[in-house]
């Protein structure tokens, strides 16, 4: 009940928790040894923490962020669940529910639910029920990941809309649209969603919990305003974004549909009241909260037509041929001359972005199968980063992964060393940087190191994940014996410059028939690296056993890429091999973890139902890519766009029917 003020410290004690309400409405469980401070700028609530565990329930941010600064790590959310621990060796983040943007020196990352990230490689990644384990509601926050991954695969199979083969409004759209999005008319969908929350709720503590509460509200909120919405409107939405007046991407967007039910003004007069710029004439709808678009786009309904002779709609229009679903399109090349400085790093990538063309994403369902595909086109051949992705080859490093893997992710990549001169061509840091590493060292990174590799990569997790993740690299090489010899010069040279209190390194060495293998191993740390070249190729493990079984299954061909689940997956098409595939099975790598809990018994039934649910629904999936001359396309059978409900419920980004609530709060517009 005590009353904290801002910039206050507040440390607990061993054995102690503290729960923080902040003023939002947010909900701050802290751990045991924690030390934290709170304040509130013009950007949002921040949660300054020194030290310690904390979960953090976000509730919606009307204005602004809320943020966890741990010093090395910047957290930002509009309002989802998630965790955050703070020690000596650094900071970690592990989402619970919806959508969590993480910052550590240079690097940004979106993360959903299920995934982790650390501000330092020395904090391995560990399971969330372990993440969480302290708080009192750790069983509750497991069995709500569970219930949203469940509720997502339910919604996922709802069937879509028919396909769309024209359309009535790309006439109406202003002819200087950059981005253009057209959805179905989801109002039966919305309907069955808010249904199958009421449903699982009733099966679920946690859920019927959270869904009672006053975010349960927030969404339920949504989904009847985004239902009444839709039920005014014809088959098809259409939302465009054009440049402002000095040509940057800053104008506000435009709704556009089709009336085909009375009523719909004074449905808007009470639910936007006046919030909001309408245009309604001959049954078609005009929204956008800002003044000047929507006068583009009563300039184009009056006189329609000009934007279906732009490139960029000659460009759309064969999606409309093929059937469109869901559609998103974007002229990159005019925003890219008109948003992206010269002193961006469209500049510093060696011009990488600069005949980029269009991007397309579609999502579209046939014949009881789902195509999600994006593409990136580009107006020549691929050049700088862009061109690394290599055209679809053959991917032996996948041979090293067994059926059994949670996740593999394989690549076919431009040569390493013509990745690094890419690097160093236009950044003299880094090539200063590399140069001092080659007096120091004696290694030369380009022909050393990148210049003894091929460009056939496999990462994956393959075995439990506790108490270590069991995962495995595996790297083609053109020249061991030069990498080896790298290796060890490296390794030395960290023992010659390394002070006793830093530990040093010790690689030792072992024979099994014509094979060498490796072992690296810190003094100081419980670190430990195994590796061997076999075949051509580099193969990389925490522990010897994973490399001898992966070894052994490859030559018994026990391979995933020849395993049944795998094959069901692969997409029918003209390609022979990918550019790069990743495949993923979530359910089966929980299970363990799900027994686990069990057999600690800090679940309630209902929360190791939902469990039980979560490992059975969470089919394994495919996402794949395949690089072009003029193009780079990526490509999922499954749910590529799986993250609406994570954003619906997180609140970081919405469903297009999200953005009719979210006029309301951005208008600066008079009415009109």
């Amino acid at each position: 009940g005590a009353s904290i003020g801002e910039n206050d410290e507040i440390r607990t004690a061993k054995g102690s928790r503290a729960m923080l309400r902040l003023t939002d409405g947010s909900l701050v469980e802290v751990s045991e040894r924690a030390d934290l401070s709170l304040s509130r700028g013009w950007r949002g609530a921040t949660i300054r923490l020194d030290r310690g565990n904390v979960i953090v329930q976000a509730a919606p941010q009307h204005r602004g962020l809320l943020y966890v600064s741990t010093g090395d790590c910047l957290v930002s959310v509009k309002g989802t669940i998630f965790a955050v621990s703070r020690g000596t060796k650094g900071s970690r983040v592990s989402v619970l529910q919806g959508l969590v943007k993480v910052r550590h020196g240079a690097v940004t990352q979106l993360l959903h639910p299920g995934q982790q990230d650390a501000s330092t490689a020395a904090l391995e990644p560990v399971p969330i029920a372990q993440q969480i384990s302290w708080s009192a509601d750790s069983g509750k926050y497991l069995a709500l990941l569970a219930d949203f991954s469940t509720l997502g695969k339910q919604i996922e199979s709802i069937p879509s809309p028919g396909l769309r083969y024209s359309s009535t409004l790309a006439a109406d759209v202003p002819p200087d649209t950059v981005v253009y999005a057209a959805i179905p008319n989801l109002a039966g969908t919305l309907t069955q969603v808010g249904r199958m929350f009421d449903q699982r709720a009733q099966q679920s503590d946690a859920l019927r919990e959270w869904w009672t509460a006053q975010r349960g509200a927030n969404l339920r909120q949504l989904l009847s305003q985004a239902g009444s919405f839709n039920q005014y409107l014809g088959n098809e939405i259409v939302i465009a974004v054009s440049p402002d007046a000095s040509g940057r991407l800053r104008g506000s967007p435009v709704l556009l549909a089709e009336v085909t039910r009375p009523g719909l003004d004074t449905y808007l007069a009470t639910q936007f009241k006046g919030a909001i710029g309408v245009y309604l004439k001959n049954n078609l709808l005009a929204l956008s909260p800002d003044a000047v678009s929507l006068a583009k786009a009563e300039a184009s309904i009056a006189h329609p037509g000009a934007f279906l002779q732009t490139p960029f709609y000659q460009h759309i229009a064969p999606s409309y041929q093929a059937g469109a679903g869901w559609l998103f399109a974007a002229d990159m090349e005019q925003i890219v001359k008109s948003s992206v400085p010269p002193t961006s790093m469209a500049a510093v990538a060696g011009g990488a972005l600069n005949n980029v063309s269009y991007l397309m994403v579609e999502r579209r369902e046939t014949g009881g199968r789902t195509d999600n595909r994006a593409v990136l086109n580009f107006t020549g051949p691929r050049h700088g980063p862009p061109s690394w992705l290599a055209a679809p080859a053959p991917m032996g490093s996948l041979d090293f992964v067994s059926p059994n893997a949670a996740l593999a992710a394989s690549f076919a990549v431009k040569n390493p060393a013509a990745m690094l001169q890419d690097i160093l061509s236009v950044n003299a840091g880094v090539a200063r940087a590399l140069s001092q590493f080659e007096s120091a060292t004696g290694v030369d990174p380009v022909n050393d190191i990148a210049g003894a590799l091929g460009g056939d990569v496999t990462f994956a997790v393959d075995g439990p994940l506790l108490p270590v993740p069991a995962w495995k690299l595996a790297i083609e090489v053109y020249d061991p014996a030069r990498l080896e010899m790298s290796i060890e010069r490296l390794i030395d040279t960290w023992n010659r410059q390394n002070t006793s209190a830093q530990g040093k390194l010790t690689l030792s060495k072992s024979q099994s028939g014509s094979t060498t293998f490796y072992a690296l191993t810190a003094e100081k740390m419980p670190f430990e690296t195994d590796y061997t070249f076999i075949d051509g190729y580099w193969l990389l493990a925490p522990s010897r056993a994973l490399l001898d079984t992966a070894i052994q299954n490859r030559a018994a061909g026990v391979t995933l890429i020849r395993s049944t689940t795998f094959q069901s997956l692969v997409p029918s098409d003209g390609y022979t091999n990918f550019s790069g595939v990743v495949y993923y099975d979530l359910g089966g790598a929980l299970a363990p973890v799900a027994a686990e809990l069990k057999a600690l018994g800090v679940l309630s039934p209902s929360s190791q139902a939902s469990l039980d649910t979560f490992s059975q629904n969470n089919a394994p999936g495919l996402i794949y890519a395949y690089g072009g001359t003029d193009k780079i396309a990526v490509a999922t059978g499954g749910s590529m766009f799986q993250l609406a409900l994570d954003a619906m419920i997180g609140g970081s980004a919405g469903l297009l029917p999200r953005a009719m609530v979210d006029l309301k709060d951005r208008s600066n517009s008079p009415p009109q």
